[in-house]
């Protein structure tokens, strides 16, 4: 099979156009570079001291789907895992991410099911990367404020996610990994996304220059095509070949 050539035009103008900013608009991290593990399918067989860990939701009781809404310090949360201790999760890493990050702490639910005033559940969250302990949160309570975690998993295979209890019974520890994600490595999910798996790179070319072909002339990064074959040889014909077309200048000027 014969390598690409990821210093294609086409390459190269994808890449600029990620990194264009619109005139008036802050840069942020894009979207496709955020993976939320509620959004995962773990590997292994998930453990769980209480019922099935839930997605999106706090543990709840014993049967799926029966969490509420994340929730910490009465700061409510859209993603994240809910588990109860002792719970481990192991997710698949394949050396494509960068950081873990998440906050965690006992879910706000303990307040209102029974388990106040006297058990309000006590755990300990660990993280492991490759079956190394990166991360140790300690004795944390309904009382506690989220922790914020972060953990560099730059080309590791395994995340493992750890609550287990902290030196008491297990009861009432419904703890959350609100907002667990994680943040691909850089260039990392840029080529799983756009280049498909046998994908020619002429393929690849010609369906981001159909892409390209319908950006306003506005954008900056446009104006590289006609100084393109200066620093990339034969270039003239490969955008052509590729379905790229130059576009004018604007008439009044850079």
């Amino acid at each position: 099979m014969k390598a690409r050539n990821y210093h294609s035009p086409a390459a190269c103008l994808l890449f600029l156009l990620v990194a264009w900013t619109p005139p008036g608009n802050a840069q942020t991290p894009s979207p496709s570079k955020i993976t939320y593990l509620s959004d995962l399918v773990p590997s292994g067989t998930p453990v769980n001291g209480y019922g099935p860990y839930e997605k999106d939701k706090s543990n709840g009781e014993d049967k799926a789907g029966d969490g509420s809404p994340l929730q910490m310090g009465r700061v409510p949360y859209t993603k994240g895992l809910g588990v109860h201790a002792a719970s481990e999760l192991t997710f698949a890493l394949d050396k494509q991410y960068a950081t873990f990050s998440a906050a965690v702490g006992i879910d706000d639910e303990v307040l209102a099911n029974g388990c106040a005033p006297n058990l309000l559940g006590s755990v300990v969250f660990q993280v492991f990367v490759d079956d190394m302990k990166m991360y140790d949160s300690g004795k944390v309570t309904v009382q506690s404020s989220a922790l914020d975690v972060t953990v560099d998993v730059t080309g590791k295979t395994t995340l493992r996610l750890v609550v287990g209890g902290a030196g008491d019974d297990l009861l009432c520890d419904h703890a959350d990994w609100a907002d667990a994600k994680l943040t691909a490595a850089a260039g990392g999910s840029l080529a799983r996304k756009n280049l498909d798996v046998g994908e020619s790179e002429s393929a690849f070319d010609a369906r981001i220059g159909d892409g390209l072909n319908a950006l306003p002339v506005e954008a900056p990064f446009i104006h590289v095509l006609a100084g393109l074959d200066q620093f990339h040889a034969g270039s003239g014909e490969e955008l052509l070949k590729s379905g790229i077309r130059k576009r004018p200048r604007h008439s009044g000027g850079e």
